[in-house]
């Protein structure tokens, strides 16, 4: 959904809905599983009404991928290495190559899902930069800090982590493990980026823009919201695993900075209780 959603915004005309992930466009002419022509039948045909979609889920995907996709181009050129948890179809270690040549990149993901990945990769003729590697891992069984504390981080580096669209999917004891190991790290600087979505939500206690409806559609492809944060306890939660916020990016927030003109007017709605942060770690004295 996701990969289709960003083709999508590649072919958009309207100002504030337009993305720059062409790969997702190649990607999403492979998909051709039941559920994938279902949506692709809805998502790239629609503007305004899509039965398949709640609304707002497509503006906040929009929003995401332009400000993820900013951080990717301004990358401080001292990071040392990227890591992508959860990646996906995500594309930007082959479209933002030339801002991560001197990067050791690391896609993290399932290995069914790198597989698949992989797989359309090579029959879309995309050939991945040698200093980016697919990392097998599977976040429920506690390899990735496994994995990590063998690269052997040392205060020269410099690391820049993406979760993106990860934690809402994943249990309380694996968010904290992939903290844990990122907390531990002994790099000398390291930057988080991730989403989240209030704790009330995956409660289904809230009641906000289309949040029952996308709690539904979660739900029905079999991949339940697992994980939030309450409202207003970001910091504590960071502080646990020696990191602090940089930047914090509420719904409101998110539609006021990336859907508002200078006049403004708002064109985008994103869905309630939901916020991304940029979060560093605190130096160890």
């Amino acid at each position: 959904m996701v990969c289709l959603l960003r083709a999508k915004s590649f072919n958009e005309k309207r100002e504030f809905y337009k993305s720059d992930d062409y790969i997702s466009v190649l990607i999403s002419h492979q998909l051709n599983s039941f559920l994938s022509i279902l949506h692709k039948s809805f998502v790239l045909g629609f503007d305004d009404f899509n039965p398949m979609l709640p609304a707002g889920i497509y503006e906040y995907i929009v929003a995401r991928t332009r400000f993820i996709d900013d951080l990717f181009a301004t990358l401080p050129p001292e990071t040392t290495h990227v890591f992508i948890l959860g990646a996906g179809y995500d594309s930007r270690a082959f479209r933002f190559q030339a801002q991560l040549k001197h990067c050791l990149v690391y896609e993290c993901d399932h290995p069914d899902m790198q597989a698949s990945k992989r797989h359309l990769l090579e029959k879309s003729d995309i050939d991945y930069p040698p200093n980016a590697s697919f990392v097998p891992l599977d976040f429920s069984d506690g390899s990735f800090a496994k994995w990590i504390q063998h690269l052997d981080l040392s205060s020269k580096d410099r690391c820049f982590f993406l979760l993106e669209g990860l934690l809402m999917y994943l249990a309380p004891p694996q968010v904290d493990h992939i903290f844990n190991a990122i907390g531990q790290l002994k790099a000398g600087q390291c930057r988080v980026f991730f989403d989240y979505a209030y704790a009330a939500l995956t409660r289904e206690e809230s009641g906000g823009y289309h949040e029952a409806q996308c709690i539904a559609e979660v739900k029905t492809v079999g991949e339940p919201w697992k994980f939030g944060i309450e409202q207003g306890a970001l910091a504590e939660f960071l502080q646990t695993y020696r990191l602090t916020v940089l930047e914090e990016l509420t719904s409101r927030e998110i539609e006021r900075s990336k859907f508002t003109d200078e006049n403004g007017k708002c064109h985008g709605a994103v869905m309630d209780s939901m916020a991304w942060v940029l979060a560093e770690g605190i130096k160890r004295t």
